[in-house]
């Protein structure tokens, strides 16, 4: 699964902090494909080597892209981990969040939220004497729901060329969404047409920095199939300076993302718009080797998994598997797949009516249902939920489980 370290690649896609295709490649990932999914190419990771950027080498239209998220159903669900829910874990982050955006806007600002799934950010505020706070969505389902709030949602993306929004903020927020696009200069351009002068962009990315610490047991978690930019803090001001925004603060911190303390490690800027541009990045290597790092940690987790599965493959004892996201779909790509699995278990209903593709196999996805029909062993194979999935299990009386 891993390539040698330092070798040199002319990338696909440039850099979007420098605009180079000159690069190292850090690890490379595969994956098995969902039926009907438009996105889940194999991709390599790589650093530039002008400025040092991380980022994954796939080359995806921003169209390709936002078709993708307005279809998908993972950030309507409940629980999904930044998903604008209103769970004690959202409602936590929120008063931080809004701790930090009274330090420079008003409770009568005009704020927009950009990305605003489930729009938990924006109600919290509301709730809380902000006046005029609206959103920007691409998701149909979510959009329909905000609508039924009385929520003033934009059914657009922030990368849309010719955007049709004509108001300006003095307040933009922009929460895990810089990490999944591939024109990030198209959504800077934007940026900069909504922004009042000297407004504020309050920015949330995850931080390349900080995955080698917060490592759990999933190895190569933090390189899914969603996540194309793995953005630090220098990386980040790097980008902001480019289009006239000066930071003002950033905070390192780590989200809580299940009930067992695993922890997604996330970088919190306030820039203000002054319009004083700067350009050629300096480069830095740390967030290459503390990526590295990562890599390092994720290949040795990876092959202590690789001892169940090749038992597992030895038996042939049918299994069934519960967990259908970007972890499962690469541990089929190193071994997974040749084992007997029957079928496989999602409480996303969306992926329900798909198929796992693996060679000539097609594996179907069931709702938890179908297993109160079936006595076959259960391996769990998610990332991030896992006691919540053993915990349901146990209340469904199945006593084989694996884990992984």
């Amino acid at each position: 699964m891993s390539i040698p370290l330092n070798k040199k690649k002319n990338t696909r896609r440039e850099c979007v902090i420098c605009g180079s295709n000159d690069a190292i490649v850090l690890c490379s990932m595969e994956f098995c494909r969902l039926s009907n999914t438009i996105v889940g190419d194999d991709y390599d990771v790589v650093s530039c080597n002008t400025c040092g950027f991380v980022f994954s080498d796939v080359l995806y239209s921003q169209p390709k892209l936002d078709q993708f998220y307005a279809d998908s159903y993972s950030y309507v669900n409940d629980g999904v981990v930044s998903s604008g829910g209103l769970s004690q874990r959202d409602i936590r982050r929120y008063e931080k969040t809004m701790c930090t955006l009274q330090s420079v806007c008003g409770k009568d600002s005009k704020i927009i939220d950009i990305g605003c799934a489930k729009g938990g950010l924006i109600r919290y505020l509301r709730d809380n004497g902000f006046i005029d706070v609206s959103g920007m969505e691409l998701s149909s389902q979510n959009v329909k729901a905000l609508a039924l709030q009385d929520i003033t949602i934009h059914p657009h993306s922030i990368a849309e060329r010719n955007l049709p929004l004509r108001d300006q903020y003095d307040l933009l927020i922009m929460s895990n969404v810089l990490e999944h696009v591939s024109d990030v200069n198209a959504i800077m351009d934007n940026i900069s047409l909504l922004l009042k002068r000297d407004g504020f962009l309050y920015i949330e990315v995850p931080n390349a920095e900080g995955y080698a610490s917060c490592i759990f047991d999933a190895p190569y978690h933090f390189f899914d199939i969603e996540h194309i930019n793995h953005f630090d803090e220098h990386s980040l001001n790097s980008l902001m300076t480019r289009y006239g925004l000066r930071n003002i603060e950033t905070k390192s911190s780590n989200y809580e993302i299940n009930s067992t303390l695993a922890f997604y490690p996330m970088i919190s800027s306030m820039y203000r718009f002054d319009g004083h541009t700067q350009t050629n990045p300096q480069y830095l290597s740390e967030a290459r080797v503390l990526v590295q790092q990562y890599i390092s940690k994720s290949e040795t987790l990876l092959q202590a998994k690789l001892s169940l599965i090749q038992s597992l493959q030895a038996s042939s004892e049918p299994i069934i598997i519960w967990g259908v996201g970007a972890y499962f779909l690469h541990l089929m790509r190193v071994g997974l797949d040749k084992c007997n699995i029957q079928f496989c278990i999602d409480q996303d209903s969306h992926k329900q009516s798909k198929m796992v593709l693996s060679g000539e196999k097609s594996i179907p996805i069931h709702p938890p249902e179908r297993l109160l029909k079936d006595h076959n062993p259960v391996l769990v194979a998610s990332a991030v939920y896992q006691d919540e999935i053993i915990e349901l299990l146990h209340k469904m009386g199945k006593a084989s489980i694996y884990q992984i």
